[in-house]
């Protein structure tokens, strides 16, 4: 796992990154550490181990599935401390621990914001399955794992990262592939035909919004006269959290009124 550490920031997470539980893309380390989604305690109750160091000095097993990046995703270290190794849930109405992070804990269950849910459920599953590892699993975590894994599907940037971590340790997460399963099999059978490697697709789901955002101008931090105010900075940088938070590929943005 010291191995899997560095090489997670400096080759899988070297330009920055987009923290799992809040969404917020951050480009240094900070107050972040590194989330094993499928947490420790729970490997070790797949392999019967009393205690972590002993899983670590006793168990190959363990110290791959501690090591696997497959595992690991970049979190704020106070929401990690929170969620420890209590069960995935929903919770009824909003309760935010944090400000400005749709991440929520109450009665020994934790409930990640909408859009980490899916890579969540993704990881959770790989890792039961590539270690043989459900009995580890809280009761009701399997069922839960796979609606979720269905109700959000896997982005581009997750099957990039899918690609990366492949290359880095020379294993794949079917449970990424298998969302994009149909594209890529006629992107293969169109490249056999054509001779040629066809044009790449976005997957299966192609998400689009549409957003009346009244003006986006800016002139040197003045009003641009009948056409309201000019945005400022934080403007521009609360707009980008929405953007992200939207995880569209293609955004209709009405009502520009001044050039991007």
């Amino acid at each position: 796992y010291s191995a899997a550490r560095g090489i997670f920031w400096d080759q899988v997470y070297p330009n920055g990154f987009t923290e799992l539980y809040c969404g917020k893309t951050r480009a240094a380390r900070d107050d972040h550490n590194i989330e094993h989604v499928f947490p420790a305690y729970w490997m070790r109750l797949a392999l019967d181990c009393p205690s972590r160091s002993r899983c670590r000095r006793s168990s190959k097993d363990f110290n791959r599935m501690e090591a696997d990046l497959h595992n690991l995703y970049p979190t704020k270290t106070r929401v990690n401390s929170v969620w420890g190794s209590h069960p995935f849930g929903e919770i009824a109405g909003e309760n935010h621990k944090f400000p400005s992070c749709d991440f929520e804990a109450q009665n020994s269950l934790v409930e990640p914001r909408p859009l980490a849910r899916g890579e969540v459920a993704r990881s959770v599953l790989y890792m039961a399955q590539a270690y043989d590892a459900e009995k580890g699993l809280p009761d009701g975590q399997l069922e839960l794992m796979q609606r979720w894994d269905q109700e959000d599907t896997p982005t581009a940037e997750e099957l990039a990262r899918n690609d990366l971590i492949e290359s880095i340790q020379g294993t794949r997460n079917p449970f990424i592939d298998a969302h994009f399963e149909d594209d890529l099999q006629r992107l293969e059978n169109q490249k056999n035909k054509r001779g040629q490697k066809p044009a790449p697709t976005m997957g299966k789901t192609v998400r689009i919004a549409s957003w009346n955002i009244k003006n986006l101008h800016f002139e040197n931090d003045k009003p641009i006269p009948k056409r309201g105010p000019s945005r400022s900075e934080s403007d521009f940088e609360r707009i980008s959290t929405y953007i992200k938070e939207l995880d569209a590929d293609i955004i209709a943005l009405q009502e520009i009124n001044g050039p991007l």
